[in-house]
């Protein structure tokens, strides 16, 4: 059996790239999907309030929190894009954009539904005053 040395010199170098991949390149991406929906939804609530549809003021903040929050996160990948001029390498990392956009839908819709029954909820406090 043969044994090779442990180099930690070189252990902490792969774990260093592989942090820096992690949080520059993929939660780049991850955000940048999360932009999207959040740009999606800033349409549709311009086109309900157009119509003066009563959600439209819950849909655009939603939109705006996740907008702040994928603008956070995407952070040090922009970093690394105006730096660099790239994102780090990822290696055999491959996100599927369909589902990102599927994940985001999925808490945009949850947050909005939250957002529209607090929106209930204060409205018939006010009432009951």
């Amino acid at each position: 059996m043969e044994t090779t040395a442990f180099n930690l010199h070189q252990t902490i170098d792969t774990i260093t790239k592989a942090i820096e991949a992690v949080i520059c390149h993929m939660l780049f991406d991850f955000a940048l999907h999360g932009i999207v929906i959040s740009i999606a939804l800033v349409i549709i609530a311009a086109y309900l309030s157009s119509h003066k549809h009563p959600y439209a003021a819950s849909m655009l903040r939603v939109a705006k929190r996740i907008l702040i929050f994928c603008l956070f996160v995407a952070m040090p990948g922009a970093l690394s894009l105006l730096i660099n001029r790239h994102l780090p390498d990822a290696g055999v990392f491959n996100f599927n954009s369909i589902g990102l956009l599927s994940f985001w839908s999925l808490i945009s819709v949850h947050l909005v539904f939250e957002e529209i029954n607090n929106s209930i909820v204060k409205k018939n406090k006010m009432d009951r005053a």
